[in-house]
């Protein structure tokens, strides 16, 4: 699969899941899991700008991983800290992160074998 078809694939999964966060989102009715799909459809749509602004998916693949380990520190920062809202939203994001970067590795791998 060329370059291109690769990114197209991992653009449409990415908005698939993007979408999915933002119709969760809409139905939610409580406000620790919107604050957690927030996160998620942020970093779902960092994820997206960087395939389309033409990144390396190998560079994309260690900075989303990088991402999601900073941002679940960062959430157990916060929940020490008593504030709940920011640490749903690290995790929330570090979720987001951590499905970009399954999908872009699976997208990658399977371009390997073909």
């Amino acid at each position: 699969m060329r370059e291109k078809a690769m990114r197209e694939v991992i653009l449409a999964q990415l908005g698939a899941l993007r979408a999915d966060a933002g119709v969760e989102l809409v139905a939610c009715k409580d406000t620790c899991v919107e604050d957690y799909l927030t996160g998620k459809a942020d970093a779902l749509a960092v994820a997206m700008q960087m395939v389309e602004s033409k990144a390396l998916l190998e560079s994309m693949a260690h900075f989303l991983c990088y991402e999601e380990t900073r941002n679940m520190n960062m959430a157990e920062s916060a929940r020490s800290c008593s504030k709940d809202m920011m640490s749903r939203l690290y995790e929330g994001k570090a979720a987001g992160y951590m499905a970009a970067s399954r999908v872009v590795t699976e997208v990658r791998e399977e371009n390997k074998y073909e």
